[in-house]
C-alpha cells in the first residue's frame, strides 16, 4: 500500500529484452503499403510513443501510459470494425506478454518480481507476493529442471482492451490470486484514470483503517463480532484511493477475513496503554523504536515497511489512532 518504485535496473533490462524487437515491427507494419491507412497511421503513432527509450510506454510511469491510451483511443475511434480488429490482433501479437510471463532464464517476469521486493499484496496488504525456484524432482516429477514459480502480475490496464500495454512494466502489478483472479478478474477501471496506482500513488497516505466498537467487551480476541473495521479518505484529495480500496473491496475482506487480527492489535494496544508499554521501555534499554514495536505489537509500525509486512498498514492505523 505505499507506492511501488520500478527501478532502473529493470527498465533497463526490460528494454534491451524487447526494445529494439518491439520498435523495428512497429516500424515495419507503419511502413506497410498494402495495409489499411488507418492501421498504419495508428502503428504510427504507436512507434513514435515508444521508440526513445527515455520516453517509452515500454518502460515509462503510469502518466505516460494514459498518455498513449488517450492517444490510440482517440485513433481507433475512426476506426472501422474491420481495422479495428486488425489493428487489436497486431498488437496482441507484437506485445505478447507471454514472452515475458514464461521466460525460463535471463530477463522475466519472476525476476521483475524479485527486483521490486514486494512481500504483501500492494493493494490488499494481506497476501504473500513470491517468485522463487523450486526443484521438481522433489515433486518426483522425472527428469524436471528446476522450475519458477511466482505470484501473478496485474495488467492494471488489462490486455483485453489495451493489448499495447501488455508488457508495460508500470502496468504490471504483483499482487495476490484474491485481488487478481477472484475480485479484479476481467473488470476494467472506468474511468481508467480515475483510480490510484500502485505505482504513483502511496495508498497509506490517502486512506486509513478504522474500528468500530459494536458493542463493549472485556477481551475482543475472543468477541471479535463486536468489532467492525472500515477504510476511510485521510482527506478530500484521496477520491481515487477510495475507487481502488471500493474496487477491490478491501473493507469487506478485512472485516470478513482478518477481524481476529483486528482484535489482537486492538487488545495489544490496550495493553500497552495501561502504563505497560512505559514499563518495559525502562527495562528493555537499547532498543529501537521499530524494535520495540515489533516486541509489543508484533509490528514495526514503520509506513516505509508496509509492502513488507503483512497486515501491517492495518496495525500502523488502529495503534496511531
Amino acid at each position: 500500500m505505499i507506492r511501488l518504485i520500478c527501478d532502473q535496473s529493470s527498465k533497463n533490462a526490460h528494454w534491451e529484452r524487447f526494445g529494439e524487437s518491439i520498435s523495428k515491427r512497429l516500424l515495419k507494419i507503419a511502413n506497410n503499403k498494402r495495409g489499411y491507412k488507418a492501421v498504419r497511421e495508428f502503428f504510427k503513432t504507436l512507434h513514435s510513443l515508444f521508440d526513445d527509450k527515455e520516453t517509452s510506454f515500454l518502460i515509462g510511469a503510469p502518466s505516460v501510459l494514459r498518455k498513449v491510451i488517450r492517444e490510440c483511443n482517440r485513433r481507433m475511434r475512426r476506426m472501422n470494425h474491420k481495422e479495428l480488429a486488425r489493428t487489436k490482433r497486431l498488437c496482441e501479437k507484437i506485445f505478447d506478454y507471454s514472452k515475458f510471463a514464461s521466460a525460463k532464464q535471463g530477463w522475466s517476469a519472476a525476476k521483475y518480481v524479485q527486483n521490486l521486493n514486494v512481500r504483501y499484496c500492494p493493494y490488499c496488504n494481506a497476501e504473500t507476493i513470491y517468485s522463487l525456484e523450486i526443484d521438481k524432482k522433489s515433486l518426483s516429477v522425472k527428469h524436471a529442471r528446476p522450475a519458477i514459480i511466482r505470484s501473478p502480475l496485474d495488467h492494471y490496464y488489462s490486455q483485453r482492451e489495451y493489448p499495447y500495454l501488455a508488457l508495460s512494466l508500470c502496468n504490471l502489478v504483483p499482487c495476490c490470486t484474491r485481488c487478481n483472479s477472484s475480485i479484479k478478474h476481467d473488470r476494467e477501471f472506468k474511468p481508467f484514470d480515475k483510480f490510484a496506482n500502485p505505482y504513483e500513488d502511496n495508498l497509506h497516505d490517502d486512506v486509513r483503517f478504522d474500528y468500530i466498537i459494536k458493542r463493549p467487551s472485556p477481551c475482543f480476541i475472543d468477541d471479535e463480532t463486536a468489532l467492525g473495521l472500515r477504510i476511510n479518505p485521510c482527506a478530500n484529495t484521496s477520491t481515487k484511493a477510495m475507487k481502488l480500496m471500493d474496487f477491490f473491496q478491501v473493507e469487506k475482506v478485512y472485516n470478513e477475513l482478518f477481524i481476529y487480527e483486528a482484535a489482537e492489535i486492538i487488545e495489544r494496544k490496550r495493553m500497552m496503554m495501561s502504563g505497560y508499554a512505559q514499563y518495559l521501555k525502562e527495562n528493555m534499554p537499547g532498543l529501537t523504536t521499530s524494535q520495540f514495536n515489533k516486541l509489543v505489537y508484533g509490528y514495526s509500525l514503520d509506513p516505509y515497511r508496509i509492502n513488507i509486512e503483512r497486515l501491517s498498514k492495518l496495525a500502523i492505523d488502529v495503534i496511531k489512532r
